[in-house]
């Protein structure tokens, strides 16, 4: 703009503000149209790159160490003004809290999908809030892990969390169940087991349309497991 002979310079003095929160936006990994990246200074539009690949380092971090190196490559953020989106390729144990409590996500509404297939889930506020499709995740607690397959409410779409857990994990739960709540990033996923675990104890038989999801077409995503930071 400060360079366009055909904006005067009272024009460039009104739009100036405007520009440099356009270009603030943009240096900050925001999306932008082909139409748009065309006016922009190929140094702002450096500075996008540089910040969307700092973003997928941080996420990287996250990605427990595995020999399949395009794992790690396969990694995918985007970023709109106020929301992130993270995809990680199908093969990944990712520890979500290791980016998401990084300055650069803290504050943003956001997705994590895992693998091709719409398994997602949503975070608002800082928590897991709904999820589409199914994921088998992985929670450590004290010297035990619990295993638990998530799934939608909703078969067509995003809904609320579901939760199945099988007996072992039932029971290591039930146990470990408090000191899981203290992280609240889960809070939703801990209150949906709580009443999984509380249902089959009345002998009242809990949802299995998230079995079912799984071994039609999902099972692949077994290795897609979380494992939450403290």
């Amino acid at each position: 703009m400060e360079s366009d002979a055909n904006v005067t310079e009272t024009g460039k003095s009104k739009l100036r503000p405007f520009w440099l929160e356009m270009s603030d936006l943009v240096s900050k990994g925001n999306d932008i149209s082909t139409r748009v990246s065309k006016i922009l200074p190929s140094d702002i539009l450096q500075k996008r790159e540089d910040y969307l690949s700092s973003l997928k380092q941080i996420v990287r971090g996250g990605i427990e160490k595995s020999k399949e190196k395009d794992v790690i490559k396969g990694v995918t953020v985007e970023r709109d003004n106020g929301f992130y989106y993270v995809r990680c390729p199908e093969e990944s144990v990712v520890v979500p809290a290791k980016f998401l409590n990084n300055p650069e996500f803290q504050g943003l509404d956001g997705a994590l999908k895992i693998g091709k297939r719409d398994n997602i889930i949503r975070i608002q506020n800082g928590q897991y809030c709904d999820m589409k499709g199914v994921l088998q995740m992985t929670f450590p607690v004290g010297e035990k892990k619990i295993e638990m397959i998530l799934s939608s409410e909703n078969t067509s779409g995003f809904g609320k969390i579901m939760v199945y857990i099988d007996d072992k994990n039932c029971e290591i739960f039930s146990k470990y169940c408090e000191e899981l709540a203290k992280e609240p990033r889960i809070s939703k996923v801990i209150e949906a087991a709580k009443g999984f675990v509380q249902a089959k104890k009345s002998e009242v038989s809990p949802p299995s349309f998230a079995l079912e999801k799984v071994s039609e077409s999902q099972h692949s995503q077994s290795n897609g497991q979380e494992l939450p930071g403290n």
